[in-house]
């Protein structure tokens, strides 16, 4: 028995692929007042303020709201019988407008990622609509030949829905924005109610006879449909949810008097049955193998959560006594259910357990990831009015402003977990300020700035920002960036002469040595080209290189070793004479500088070419002696 111990931290939400759906009732419409055409609609600006912790009251008139679908990108609804939309950056928008004239009903919206679909009541038929945040276009997905076309489902950019073709029985029906509408069932008796959709299976029931049913599946580009199980006792009501190519329903326990629930995956040749309960166990919903519904021990009970998963077959109880919940969904390892509320046996009071699902169910929403010790509290202590949803990142709901019975009215909020900013430096720099932050959806975090070290300088953030100094504001993710940062170019040339007459070698980094040599000595000394460059901005290139030239042969010695310096000044000065500090170079670390010490006349080559010293090393080697690395430079 799963039984996390209580806390109050909030954290992070992951969410279901696709938004959850409420009961499509149109009863359930006209109790809430959901029909009321011409009602007037007054839409919030992008970004409005958080209400406290990070819910955020999305909508804000006083017209009732109900069938709250979501994913990660939107948020959407039914209201005044149009479907309106959230997203962060456009605020809300009513994206069903008047495809059906002014006597039109939208309702039951679906979503998967930026993409909406409904179906639309006007002029005496029905059909299917779609809408998406990239192609803001609204287009019928169901045809003139199709009577009655209803209750869609998505998954990506795929919809399915149940239509009457002429006469009855219900077919279900799909609709890709590439292939147009196709017929997914063809039998003789109905197929009913609410086809589930997942990637580019379709998961559906036809009635047999009486309450039972077989259960069907059909894939794009298959065969046709395949019957999985016959003779299914199903609940009437529907399959309630498809994720991740695996569908989950309710049954009829053998005994007739409870529920059990049911579940198939694309692949497998029949059902599972879950287990057999009580008849509270509802609304199972799925995600990756994990299921999740609600139970009690009889109609009037409090709720609790429970959970089965394919790789986890045993029902556990998430829930406990001091944490009752209703209504659960899943995302991932994220479970997020409703605080449940007394309940009485009088079907005519408003907390009965039932009635119509955007009536008042619980109080604030409860957040647990898999296998940890404890429930997290989302910020909101007022009653909701319908489902708790989630996503990837965020957290839906309907809440009531004001007393539910006497003059409330719903509205919509969105939970998005504190976020983590995160600042971290790399190699020759620091970060002054708060290097880690956390805070609400659309808020701002605090002024940090990239320090660069002496020799350095700030080039940019990982983001691709510019400035060394940067507060972020509405933030809407995690932002974890690295300050880059690159050691000052002042580069200084190192030219390579070669003697004509005997072969010997002079590196200089003097221009005005290296002009009298061109301009004076053009007959004795060859100009080679740049040996290499010096980034005198590196405090590393701080060693002194002194030069010796040799008394009778005339060629020169480079050292950046203190100990061989003072030695060939004090033991061989008349060999030896020491000319000065060439330049400055690394001791430390930096591309190395070869010596190779000519076997037959003493002389010194340099270089810090790996090619030319490799071909020395090659094909020169009874000629030249590879002495090591005499210095380096840094970058």
């Amino acid at each position: 028995m799963l039984e996390p111990r209580r806390a109050r931290s909030v954290h992070a939400r992951n969410g279901a692929d696709g938004g959850r759906r409420l009961r499509r009732s149109i009863v359930a419409l006209l109790v809430l007042g959901l029909a009321l055409a011409g009602s007037v609609f007054v839409a919030p600006a992008p970004g409005v303020a958080a209400s406290n912790g990070g819910v955020i009251q999305i909508t804000t008139n006083a017209t009732g709201k109900a069938n709250l679908v979501m994913s990660d990108e939107l948020v959407a609804w039914q209201e005044s019988s149009h479907i309106f939309i959230y997203t962060p950056a456009g605020g809300v928008v009513d994206i069903s407008g008047a495809v059906g004239g002014s006597n039109q009903l939208d309702q039951s919206p679906q979503v998967s990622g930026d993409r909406v679909v409904w179906w639309t009541q006007a002029n005496g038929r029905s059909d299917i609509y779609t809408w998406a945040v990239s192609d803001p276009v609204i287009r019928r997905a169901s045809t003139d030949s199709l009577l009655y076309s209803q209750d869609p489902q998505i998954s990506g950019d795929r919809i399915t829905f149940m239509a009457v073709l002429g006469a009855p029985p219900y077919q279900v029906f799909t609709w890709t924005p590439e292939d147009g509408t196709q017929q997914v069932s063809t039998g003789a008796n109905s197929a009913w109610p609410w086809a589930k959709v997942s990637g580019d299976c379709i998961a559906y029931l036809v009635r047999d006879n009486g309450m039972d049913w077989s259960l069907y599946s059909w894939v794009a580009g298959g065969a046709g449909p395949v019957r999985i199980a016959s003779d299914v006792v199903w609940d009437s009501l529907d399959l309630t949810d498809m994720a991740d190519g695996r569908v989950v329903g309710l049954g009829l326990a053998a005994n007739s008097t409870s529920f059990e629930v049911i579940t198939w995956a694309s692949g497998d040749t029949t059902v599972t049955r879950v287990g057999a309960f009580t008849a509270q166990d509802h609304k199972p919903r799925v995600s990756g193998g994990r299921i999740v519904w609600e139970g009690a021990a009889s109609e009037s009970a409090t709720g609790e959560v429970d959970t089965w998963s394919v790789t986890d077959p045993i029902v556990s109880s998430v829930t406990d006594d001091a944490v009752l919940g209703v209504s659960p969904d899943i995302s991932g390892n994220r479970v997020v259910w409703a605080k449940s509320l007394a309940r009485t046996d009088d079907p005519s009071d408003p907390m009965y357990p039932r009635g119509f699902e955007t009536q008042l169910i619980g109080t604030g929403p409860v957040l647990w990831t898999l296998g940890a010790s404890t429930f997290d509290d989302i910020p909101y202590t007022d009653q909701l009015a319908g489902e708790v949803l989630v996503s990837p990142s965020r957290v839906a709901f309907l809440g009531w402003e004001g007393d539910p019975f006497n003059g409330g009215v719903q509205q919509v909020y969105l939970y998005t977990s504190p976020y983590t900013l995160t600042y971290t430096a790399g190699a020759g720099g620091t970060i002054s300020g708060t290097s880690s932050q956390t805070v609400d959806s659309g808020g701002s975090g605090t002024l940090v700035t990239a320090i660069p070290n002496a020799g350095y300088h700030f080039v940019s953030w990982s983001d691709a920002v510019a400035t060394a100094a940067r507060t972020d504001a509405g933030v809407t993710g995690n932002i974890t960036v690295t300050a880059t940062f690159a050691i000052n170019q002042n580069l200084m040339p190192v030219w390579r002469f070669r003697n004509l007459r005997n072969g010997f070698h002079l590196w200089s980094a003097d221009p005005s040595e290296k002009a009298n040599i061109i301009n004076t000595l053009s007959a004795t000394w060859l100009l080679e080209g740049v040996a290499y460059n010096i980034n005198t901005s590196n405090p590393l290139n701080s060693s002194a290189l002194w030069r010796f030239r040799n008394i009778r042969g005339g060629f020169y010695l480079y050292t950046a070793d203190p100990g061989e310096m003072t030695h060939i000044k004090n033991t061989l000065s008349k060999t030896w004479t020491l000319e000065g500090v060439a330049y400055n170079v690394s001791r430390a670390s930096g591309a190395p500088v070869w010596r190779f010490r000519n076997r037959r006349n003493g002389t010194y080559l340099y270089s810090a070419d790996p090619n030319e010293v490799a071909t020395i090393v090659a094909t020169l080697k009874s000629t030249w002696l590879l002495e090591g690395v005499a210095y380096s430079l840094a970058p």
